[in-house]
């Protein structure tokens, strides 16, 4: 009795590894024959690029259970590309696995070429092949990749401005209309570019005008290819030249463009397009000779000035020498832009002459006065300042000359004023008054002046009563 139930087990356990040999389980990926396949898509119509339908795919075993997780199954298609994710650069796959759930996923993704696609999921080598047991060991679904010539959307690229500085930007325009040329609203497009970097501006849905907008920017140059598809439409493309055909204007406007050894001037810097549109934010590169540059946006470190809206503004500090000095910027790929500053030595001395040294006892008189400015190795100086006064003794005599103060012509050093003396008025405030001094005097800096003096004298029969 003992020995004909032990051997009706053992058949038993014969039995069923022969019926589970072949089928899936934890450590066997292949799918048992007789097993039944079932695919299906979440659209049907995709573009030619870029677009993908998500593939869903389910297996069920001969007893009507899922296949087991980790089943493998095998997909291929005859048009497009079967992808891992729903990423257009993703790694392509030949085989699914079965998940947790009982499903596997693909996407399919348009190649660029038109015509329905045929995607077939089978079992793996090792399942059985045939239809064993009539269940389906393959399932094939059709989906179409592009519309034909009639029904596709038409989509337009446009890029401005066509040619940008490196670091500038272009606006990218794309607009999608349906075949009757109404707009095509809430279609999602999708932009690439063959150079630079591109970034929606209101998202990459189509609004109700059909548009989606983006901004194209590099810091290389050459010539960037800009495509766009929406939904099964063909490729459009806009090109932009970046930084190569276009260059930045720049200007640098010194003020003053005349000073003294060691006085400053600012230096204002700006960076337009070919167009005459200021530049958003961008560097200058800056040099200087015969001074140096300093600021809140300039790096001595790299000779950069930051340029904010187009514009910028640095120090230039003269040194210890006169001449021209030089200041140079450019900006990207821009020519170089220059200005002179004329450097001066400091005013070491003044040189007084009046055009009468003896004015009469009584009614009026005109004196022109002349001063002569020069630096310390006797060179004229242009565009300083002199100013004058009448004295006697210390006391002001509060006389108007004009100009006051005057300045030095560039190219002479000297600078003219004139004052009208009404005598019988100087005598009636200064009783017994003989003489008075003219003084012209110019600063040299730190607080400090140079000044001459002229003897003016009044004629026999002043000093009035």
């Amino acid at each position: 009795m003992n020995k004909r139930f032990a051997f009706s087990a053992l058949i038993l356990l014969l039995t069923a590894a022969l019926f589970n040999f072949g089928c899936d389980s934890a450590d066997n990926p292949i799918a048992p024959s007789g097993s039944t396949l079932l695919i299906s898509a979440d659209k049907t119509l995709i573009g030619l690029n870029g677009e993908a339908a998500e593939l869903t795919i389910t297996g069920f075993r001969p007893d009507g259970n899922r296949l087991n997780p980790n089943t493998q199954l095998t997909i291929a298609t005859d048009l497009g590309v079967l992808r891992a994710s729903n990423n257009v650069n993703g790694a392509s796959v030949s085989v699914v696995t079965i998940g947790n759930d009982g499903r596997a996923t693909a996407f399919l993704f348009g190649d660029g070429r038109q015509g329905p696609a045929m995607v077939t999921v089978s079992l793996t080598s090792g399942g059985g092949g045939g239809d064993t047991g009539g269940g389906a060991t393959s399932a094939t679904i059709g989906i179409q990749i592009g519309d034909d010539a009639s029904s596709q959307p038409v989509v337009t690229v446009t890029a401005n401005p066509a040619a940008i500085a490196l670091n500038q930007s272009s606006t990218i325009t794309v607009t999608a209309r349906n075949v009757d040329q109404s707009p095509l609203a809430g279609a999602t497009a999708i932009v690439r570019s063959s150079l630079g970097s591109l970034s929606f501006t209101n998202g990459n849905v189509t609004d109700s005008s059909g548009v989606v907008t983006l901004t194209l920017t590099s810091n290389q140059s050459g010539q960037a290819e800009v495509t766009a598809t929406v939904g099964s439409s063909p490729d459009a493309m806009a090109t932009v030249e970046i930084g190569t055909t276009r260059k930045p204007v720049v200007s640098i406007n010194p003020n003053p463009s005349t000073l003294d050894t060691f006085e400053t001037s600012v230096i204002t810097v700006t960076a337009r397009d070919e167009s005459g549109n200021l530049l958003g934010s961008v560097d200058a590169i800056m040099t200087s000779d015969l001074g140096t540059l300093s600021g809140s946006n300039f790096n001595s470190a790299t000779d950069i000035l930051r340029l904010s809206g187009g514009r910028g503004e640095v120090t230039y500090t003269a040194g210890d020498l006169p001449g021209t000095g030089n200041v140079t910027a450019f900006v990207q790929n821009s020519d170089i832009a220059s200005a002179d500053l004329t450097i001066r030595g400091r005013p070491a001395g003044v040189s007084l002459q009046a055009s009468i040294n003896e004015i009469p006892a009584t009614g009026s008189e005109t004196i022109t006065l002349t001063a002569t400015v020069t630096d310390s190795d006797s060179n004229r100086l242009g565009g300083e300042s002199v100013s004058f006064s009448a004295l006697d003794g210390m006391m002001d005599l509060g006389f108007n000359f004009n100009p006051d103060p005057a300045i030095t012509a560039q190219n002479t050093g000297v600078a003219t004023s004139m004052v009208t003396v009404d005598i019988d008025n100087l005598l009636q405030q200064n009783p017994g008054l003989q003489s008075f001094v003219i003084q012209a005097a110019v600063s040299v800096g730190d607080g400090t002046q140079e000044t001459d003096t002229v003897v003016i004298n009044v004629g026999s029969g002043g000093g009035g009563s």
